[in-house]
């Protein structure tokens, strides 16, 4: 590789200089060849370079190392042997003297080095293990008793030397002391899943805290005939979730789902359960997976299968799913499944913060949910109050106090087209030990402040790249490209990275980050160019608003910059937008805003439908038959410009992709030419142009003929309005103005019998106009389509339909033509 050569260069540079210089790169050259699998070349050149200098003891303890790699393990102790001689101090020796017994089984020998070892350095759990292992080795259990027992006495809690004082206990009878001594290790680290199940293996009574909430699903089954509801494909017996918060500040999910199906289609739906968590700092536990028949038969037959989740638009990346599919699933049948989601690690990366939000209500019917949170009486649990269960039941269990919310004959909610985010329409619980936003913000800031510190070859950067900037705007604008432009979005979100950036020095030296990483680079370097910059934990509209108490991390799900100076937000991942075209998903999301000036909790303004507009002037020229050319000029600025820019990215593609979307307006169209304006700088609007062919553009009936009187293809009332009764407002995602002008050329071989209707209409949500002018042979009809709210409120709704209706209609009308000859 190009390292390893550059590697090699340099010592080559090396040989030949001072002694000690060239002692120094022959130990480098043979970790070279030891790591490239030339350990043979490497062993010759140390003992021939040890030979000429034997008083420098790093190339004699590398040629020991490099006769152990070899195998040589009699030379390696006699080389070993010669450095101890030397120094009898030198702890790496007396741990390799001990090692290299215990090899040979000489547990004599093995305790006499380390006990030798113990005299000399502060005793580590690791040797005080050893010692232990090998005075029984030689039969001597009370001494390897003892050795654990006072080495607990000075570490009570060191969970490794716990363990092994159980072990030893267990292998020679005193299994009961042994059971005794893990549990004291789960209560100091819950989160070891393996001793977890050997403890249960050992002691079936002594299962997990979930035997306590979980419920016989036969029975469920029978207490819940079959009673579906017209068009009903399924419904949920029991939704049960679990967290379990314990001392060190790790928890446990536990999570029972009883579901029956009805119909195929139903069965289609539900037979596949996906189970989320993060690898690495979770683990899942599957506990059961059945299916329940009618007639009592249970079937424990599935398929298991790992999804990755790693892919998306997410403030965390390390996700993956556990995938239980019932391919015998039937309609008629219950399943079942039952699963545990476990922390792991010695202690919370978070400190002691718990947080969660889970949904009361999904698109199912509920017979009975149940919402349960254990943690210790001296942790305070703050929650939002839901609709359907605006209490829990609290109770103190032990050393804990459990907050229990309980609801039975939970209604579904209904699916609509155009409707809000799930979680703003269905009723939810969220859980949070932080009281309040400014508790969680310097919190968070705490854990975050030091990644935003940069080194001078960042520094360096940035002054040249704004050096000469005439303003602020200048100076932000080319941070902002530089970010989007020279680093990739790759989510590396592990453990504690989940919601902790890189230090933005190791995110500008490697090109690449999430969300956070991008959002502090930025602001790291806006800092330096001399404009303020705080970062903004968001949570993006399209997954819905929440209720701002309690406060959490469970709410956020990605990460910008924002600049109080200007009221200006930045999306370092928006790689195809300009600094002035936020993705619409940021636009109206939840913001915790966290600097070292303190902390807010904000929402980011939605843009203006003029800052986003789409803008189309079409030539349509009618031919001899019924074909038209069609020549057609767009421009687009704001939020929809990226989709264009990443759409039309690639020159090689430009061309089919453009074809294709004419097409689906006018089918069969041919693509003559194009032609685009640079995609690459962000602060121009995207700007193309092309001409094409349109077949069968008139359309004949008998001896009348007509054609579309826009170029434009609109049904409002498919996209928001096909319901006649809704249950939910209506979502627009993007505030935007279409205008379209289209000039048909109706040269000597058409005359015009009857133009389209001009319409205004001027509602609070949305505006629309289309006008009609004849101008000699040509017919101009222009639309200005504008929506003005994001969401339309049930109330107006019978107004937006028939607007919605309206304006199809406008849209749909013919010109009407004859033949001038």
């Amino acid at each position: 590789s190009r390292g390893e050569h550059l590697t090699a260069r340099r010592l080559w540079e090396l040989a030949g200089k001072s002694p000690a210089v060239e002692r120094q790169a022959t130990i480098e050259m043979a970790q070279l060849f030891a790591e490239k699998e030339l350990r043979l070349l490497a062993y010759p050149m140390l003992k021939e370079a040890q030979a000429k200098a034997p008083q420098v003891r790093a190339l004699a303890q590398a040629a020991a190392d490099r006769a152990e790699q070899l195998g040589l393990k009699e030379e390696a102790f006699a080389r070993n042997e010669a450095l101890y001689a030397a120094d009898r101090g030198d702890l790496r020796l007396l741990r390799w003297f001990s090692g290299y017994f215990d090899e040979r089984h000489d547990a004599e020998q093995a305790l006499l080095w380390r006990e030798r070892l113990l005299k000399l350095a502060p005793a580590s759990a690791a040797d005080i293990a050893a010692k232990a292992r090998f005075l029984e080795g030689l039969g001597r259990i009370a001494e390897a008793r003892a050795a654990l027992e006072a080495a607990l006495i000075v570490s009570p809690e060191n969970t490794y030397l716990i363990e092994r004082l159980a072990d030893l206990e267990h292998v020679h009878g005193d299994t009961p002391r042994a059971i005794e001594l893990w549990r004291r290790s789960l209560a100091i680290r819950p989160q070891n899943p393996d001793l977890m199940r050997y403890l249960e293996f050992l002691s079936p009574e002594a299962e997990g805290f979930e035997k306590a909430y979980a419920e016989d699903a036969l029975a469920l089954v029978a207490a819940y005939p079959p009673t579906p509801e017209a068009g009903e494909t399924a419904e949920a017996l029991l939704d049960l979730t679990v967290w379990k918060v314990f001392a060190n500040g790790l928890s446990s999910q536990f999570q029972q789902t009883v579901l029956r199906v009805y119909t195929d289609s139903g069965v289609k739906a539900q037979r596949r359960v996906a189970i989320r968590y993060a690898p690495g700092v979770e683990e899942v536990r599957l506990l059961k997976a059945r299916i329940l028949r009618p007639d009592g038969t249970v079937l424990e037959n599935y398929v298991e299968d790992e999804q990755d989740l790693s892919q998306g638009y997410s403030i965390y990346y390390d996700a993956r799913a556990k995938v239980i599919d019932f391919p015998q699933l039937q309609p008629g049948d219950a399943m079942e499944v039952q699963y545990r989601i476990d922390d792991i690690g010695a202690s919370n990366l978070y400190a002691d913060y718990f947080g969660a939000l889970r949904l009361v209500q999904g698109y199912l019917p509920i017979r009975k949910r149940r919402l349960a949170v254990a943690l210790p009486k001296t942790r305070t649990l703050y929650y939002n109050a839901p609709r359907l269960i605006p209490s829990p039941a609290i109770t103190e269990k032990g050393e804990d106090v459990e907050y229990d919310w309980r609801a039975e004959n939970v209604p579904k909610v209904k699916s609509e087209p155009a409707m809000p985010p799930l979680i703003e329409v269905a009723d939810y619980l969220h859980v949070s030990t932080f009281k309040d936003w400014q508790a969680m913000g310097e919190w968070y800031w705490n854990l975050v402040k030091d990644q935003f510190i940069a080194k001078e070859s960042l520094k360096r950067t940035i002054r040249e790249l704004v050096k000469g900037a005439a303003d602020d705007a200048e100076r932000i604008r080319r941070v902002y490209e530089w970010v989007v432009l020279n680093t990739r979005y790759v989510g590396l979100e592990f453990g504690i990275h989940s919601y902790k950036p890189y230090q933005v020095n190791d995110v500008f030296e490697r090109k690449f980050g999430d969300c956070k990483d991008k959002a502090t680079l930025m602001i790291v370097m806006l800092k330096e160019a001399g404009v303020r910059a705080d970062l903004a934990i968001v949570r993006t509209s399209n997954i819905g608003a929440m209720e701002p108490s309690p406060p959490s991390l469970a709410m956020f799900n990605h990460a910008i910059a924002y600049l109080p100076d200007y009221d200006l937000w930045l999306d370092g991942t928006a790689e195809f937008s300009g600094v002035f075209e936020l993705p619409y998903q940021d636009r109206r999301g939840q913001a915790m805003l966290v600097s070292d000036a303190g902390v807010r909790f904000t929402t980011v303004p939605t843009s203006a439908p003029a800052a986003n507009v789409y803008r189309q002037r079409a030539t349509i020229a009618l031919g001899d038959g019924v074909d038209a050319r069609l020549e057609n000029v767009v421009e687009v600025r704001g939020t929809r410009a990226s989709q264009f820019r990443s759409h039309f990215q690639d020159p090689k593609e430009r061309k089919e992709r453009l074809e294709k979307l004419i097409n689906a307006d006018h089918p069969g169209a041919t693509l003559e030419k194009f032609a685009f304006e640079p995609l690459d700088d962000l602060s121009r609007a995207v700007r193309f142009e092309f001409a094409s062919t349109l077949p069968a553009y008139i359309r004949q009936d008998n001896s009348n003929f007509a054609a579309r009187a826009t170029v434009d293809h609109v049904d409002l009332g498919k996209q928001f309005a096909a319901l006649s009764k809704r249950e939910h407002p209506v979502e627009i995602d993007k505030l935007q103005t279409l205008e379209s002008t289209a000039t048909f050329e109706l040269g000597k071989k058409w005359t015009l019998v009857d133009p389209p209707e001009p319409l205004t209409l001027r509602e609070d949500f949305a505006d629309f106009a289309m006008t009609v002018a004849q101008e000699g042979d040509r017919l101009v009809v222009a639309t200005v389509l504008t929506f003005k709210q994001n969401r339309i409120p049930l109330e107006r709704y019978d107004a937006f339909r028939r607007f919605c209706e309206d304006v199809t209609r406008a849209y749909n009308q013919e010109i009407r033509l004859a033949r001038a000859d």
